[in-house]
C-alpha cells in the first residue's frame, strides 16, 4: 500500500512541477510502475493459502512443488518435493537477450502468472514445462540407479531368521510381509524343497527394494533340500 501512493505522489509531483519536455516520459513509467505492483498484487491474492514473503523473496509450495522467486536476483526456482534433486532455474544471465520494461522482466511477470494458476494439484512437472516453453532453462535431474545388493548366500548368525525353516507366524512379523505373502512363501518350500540363496527369495517373492534393504538383515538361507523329481517308469512284468 505505501508503494502504491508513494507511485501516486510521483505522479502528481511531476504533474505540477516536471519539466515539461520529460514528463510524459516520468508519467510512463510511473504508471507502469503502479501497474506492475497492481498485478503482483492481484497474484499475490489468488495465490495467499500457499505464498509467503520475505523482504523481496517469495514462496510458492504445496504438497508437490516449491516455487522460489527472488525478485531482487531475478532468479526463479522449481523443486520436485519428491526428489529436491530434480530442480529447474530461470534468471536474467540464462535470458540475456530479453528486452523488458524497467522493473518489469519476463522473470517478474511469470511468477505473477504462476501465482494465478498455483493451487494444491500444482505439480513439479507442470511448472517445469511453462517455464521451458518460454525460458532459457538450467535443469537438474535425479539419476535413477539401479540398486545391487549383496546377498549372503550362506549365512550362518543364529540371530537371522532362516527362511526356509521359519514358521508362518514368524514370517508375518517380517517387515513388509503380509499374511498372503507368507502363506506364498510356505507353499513354494513345500513344492521346491525351499529357496536355495536370499536372492532366489527376493526374485521369486517379488520382494520391492526398499525392504529388501531391512529383511538382509533380519534374514537368511541355512538349509536347503532340492525336491527331487520321481521318475514314473512302468515296469513290465514278464513270466517265465
Amino acid at each position: 500500500m505505501f508503494r502504491i501512493i508513494t507511485i501516486i505522489l510521483e505522479i502528481a509531483f511531476w504533474l505540477l512541477f516536471g519539466s515539461r519536455y520529460h514528463r510524459s516520459e516520468y508519467i510512463a513509467e510511473a504508471y507502469q510502475k503502479l501497474e506492475v505492483a497492481m498485478r503482483r498484487r492481484r497474484a499475490l491474492k489468488r495465490s495467499k493459502n500457499f505464498v509467503r514473503k520475505e523482504g523481496r523473496a517469495y514462496k510458492l509450495e504445496n504438497r508437490f512443488v516449491i516455487v522460489a522467486f527472488n525478485e531482487k536476483e531475478e532468479i526463479l526456482r522449481a523443486y520436485n518435493k519428491k526428489n529436491f534433486k530434480d530442480t529447474i532455474e530461470i534468471n536474467l544471465m540464462l535470458n540475456n537477450s530479453m528486452i523488458y520494461a524497467i522493473e518489469d522482466s519476463p522473470i517478474n511477470q511469470k511468477f505473477d502468472e504462476i501465482c494465478m494458476y498455483f493451487d494444491s494439484k500444482t505439480s513439479y512437472f507442470k511448472i517445469a514445462n511453462d517455464l521451458k516453453m518460454h525460458f532459457m532453462v538450467k535443469e537438474t535431474k535425479a539419476k535413477i540407479e539401479e540398486k545391487k545388493y549383496e546377498v549372503d548366500l550362506g549365512a550362518t548368525n543364529d540371530n537371522l531368521l532362516d527362511i526356509n525353516t521359519a514358521s508362518e507366524k514368524d514370517i508375518t512379523a517380517l517387515p513388509g510381509v503380509s499374511v498372503i505373502l507368507a502363506k506364498k512363501i510356505i507353499k513354494y518350500r513345500e513344492t521346491q524343497g525351499g529357496f536355495e540363496n536370499l536372492e532366489e527369495f527376493y526374485k521369486e517373492m517379488k520382494i520391492k527394494p526398499h525392504f529388501i534393504e531391512q529383511l538382509s538383515k533380519l534374514i537368511c538361507v541355512k538349509e536347503f533340500k532340492k525336491k527331487k523329481q520321481q521318475k514314473v517308469q512302468n515296469e513290465r512284468i514278464i513270466d517265465f
